[in-house]
């Protein structure tokens, strides 16, 4: 039975192995101090991302004001998104994360919201009461000038966008990114384009070092 069970052990960690090195477009990052530094965290916060939207050929009717304001919301909808993934299967997780209601609360008291770039990540944990944050990019290059919404940005309605997806932990006490994950998708504009954005935020949020079990990433 013990020889069925590590075969079936085995295998399973074969697929694991192989899908990822199938899957494409796909980098990931870890720090030496990774599986020590993540025993101590229990409370995980998720940052804003850093958003951008980019043409191939700029629309004639493009706003420079408005271009930067569906950035910034395009920066919060990915964050709850990333959010909204992670606690559909919490139970998964060796951490808690903090509702980003609360998160973006406590960034807007400590005046750093709009300018989280000039902070280091463990001032910025520290300010929330956090032993770690999850930060992050999200890049759409459009082919074509036609999508102008946030939600055409992020569930990519036009099926030639590029769109490039990365994570970041950072430990709280330091600030040091432990862990990075990259994703590169293409064509997430198919009829189903929400669906299909939520299945590559599925497969990136898998990732995460803080799954339990035994065919997580340690």
């Amino acid at each position: 039975m013990k020889k069925v069970l590590l075969l079936i052990a085995v295998c399973l960690l074969t697929l694991n192995v192989m899908a990822q090195l199938l899957e494409p477009g796909k980098q990931v990052y870890k720090s030496p101090k990774l599986k020590d530094a993540i025993k101590e965290h229990h409370l995980v916060a998720i940052l804003p991302f850093e958003a951008h939207i980019t043409y191939r050929k700029v629309p004639k009717s493009f706003d420079s004001v408005a271009h930067i304001q569906e950035e910034k919301d395009l920066a919060l909808q990915v964050q709850f998104e990333v959010y909204t993934s992670l606690m559909r299967e919490f139970f998964k997780y060796k951490v808690r994360f903090q509702n980003t209601t609360e998160t973006n609360r406590l960034l807007q008291q400590a005046g750093m919201i709009e300018s989280l770039d000039v902070y280091s990540k463990d001032e910025i944990a520290k300010a929330l009461g956090v032993d770690a944050v999850i930060c992050g990019d999200f890049v759409r290059k459009e082919n074509t000038p036609n999508v102008g919404t946030v939600t055409a940005a992020v569930f990519g309605y036009n099926k030639t966008a590029e769109v490039t997806l990365s994570l970041k932990i950072a430990n709280g006490a330091d600030g040091e990114v432990l862990w990075a994950y990259t994703k590169r998708m293409n064509e997430m504009g198919a009829p189903e384009a929400k669906d299909a954005f939520e299945r590559q935020m599925d497969k990136l949020t898998r990732n995460l070092p803080y799954t339990r079990g035994v065919f997580s990433v340690f």
